[in-house]
């Protein structure tokens, strides 16, 4: 379960720092700070981060709604049984 919700966590963070990144890609492609074939390259990679950020999003999030109740009710089922 921790790997769920860590996995679920990294890709919030891809998804929140593209997000951040972006911003400053642009003005400094603006400025003329990055050169036009560099700023093509992180665009790409910045899309491709986001995509892959938000698939795990959706990966994470799946598994963490329905694998957490069901290890919560095994959890409480194990703890009622006599061992």
């Amino acid at each position: 379960m921790v790997v769920i919700w860590g996995g679920l966590l990294v890709a919030l963070l891809v998804c929140v720092t593209v997000q951040w990144v972006t911003p400053h890609l642009v003005t400094a492609t603006a400025d003329g700070t990055v050169p036009g074939l560099l700023a093509s390259v992180l665009a790409l990679l910045l899309v491709l981060g986001q995509l892959a950020g938000l698939a795990g999003v959706c990966f994470y999030c799946w598994h963490a709604l329905f694998t957490t109740p069901v290890c919560i009710v095994v959890a409480i089922r194990n703890r009622r049984q006599p061992r």
